[in-house]
């Protein structure tokens, strides 16, 4: 591969990317690893709280630079943290990340991570949306009461910090989308009431949205986490379509990085539902 090759070029051809990944790997089953591991870790300022690495310089045979990366055993699956060459240039770094883990206790690492960092905005079939790079929407599509419905969602963190973003678009007459709209909002405003008082609406964060669109804001409290959540509820101007957009994230109370991780949800949850259009 040339020096020279552009993103856009990647992004054509993807095999391009496998010496990537490789990197990435494979570098976990090298003896010089284990002895970097073993040495002085550096500071760094990288995403979900990964403030220091351990330094692994390797020569690329036949070439004129080297790979650099940056590792941490707390990176799940892969323990780099960052993969570079010459010391900082096309760097590529780790985001969110955790162990998730339904039928498992609450862990008390809380190295669960997730990222709020680089907003993108990205077009979708029927929807455009302003979110984390980082974050991948997959959608399925289903009929329901004579809908068509497609759902997208993104899963993020793990046990101890975790978020996820929905966005459901469901076609119809225009009827049938003015009744599913009133039921969306319906059920969001009673949710408060829904769970013994663990749900509580706020009137802080709360998005701002025009016309007929419907936003609302809610603290989660349980006994072991807090979370936050930022709903709209949008319908297009012909009336054929009805969006509902939900973001939650969560908290373990005894993790240290709570009150922080909280208000980064509360600031990005409340603008990737404001940045919200269909299209």
């Amino acid at each position: 591969m040339s020096g020279n090759v552009d993103v856009a070029t990647l992004v054509q051809r993807p095999e391009m990317q496998t010496s990537i990944a490789m990197n990435l790997l494979i570098v976990r089953r090298w003896d010089t690893a284990k002895e970097a591991l073993g040495g002085a870790a550096r500071e760094v300022r990288y995403p979900c709280g990964i403030d220091r690495a351990y330094p692994l310089v390797t020569p690329i045979p036949g070439a004129e630079y080297q790979k650099h990366h940056d590792l941490n055993p707390r990176v799940m699956l892969t323990g780099v943290a960052c993969l570079s060459i010459d010391g900082g240039k096309n760097p590529i770094t780790v985001t969110s990340f955790g162990w998730s883990d339904p039928k498992g206790s609450m862990p008390d690492s809380y190295d669960d991570f997730v990222d709020f960092s680089h907003p993108k905005r990205v077009e979708h079939e029927g929807f455009s949306l302003t979110y984390p790079a980082t974050w991948f929407l997959r959608s399925e599509e289903t009929e329901e009461s004579g809908l068509r419905t497609a759902k997208h969602v993104a899963q993020l963190g793990g046990n101890t910090c975790a978020a996820t973003l929905s966005v459901t678009l469901s076609h119809g007459d225009e009827a049938q989308v003015a009744a599913e709209r009133d039921g969306i909002v319906s059920r969001l405003e009673a949710l408060p009431g829904s769970k013994e008082g663990e749900v509580r609406r706020r009137t802080a964060d709360v998005p701002v949205l025009s016309g007929d669109a419907a936003g609302f804001a809610f603290n989660f409290i349980g006994p072991a986490i807090e979370g936050f959540s930022a709903n709209g509820v949008f319908r297009a101007e012909a009336g054929d379509r009805v969006a509902h957009v939900s973001l939650f994230g969560c908290v373990a109370r005894a993790n240290p990085r709570r009150d922080r991780t909280l208000a980064e949800m509360r600031a990005v949850f409340r603008e990737t539902v404001e940045s919200f259009q269909c299209t």
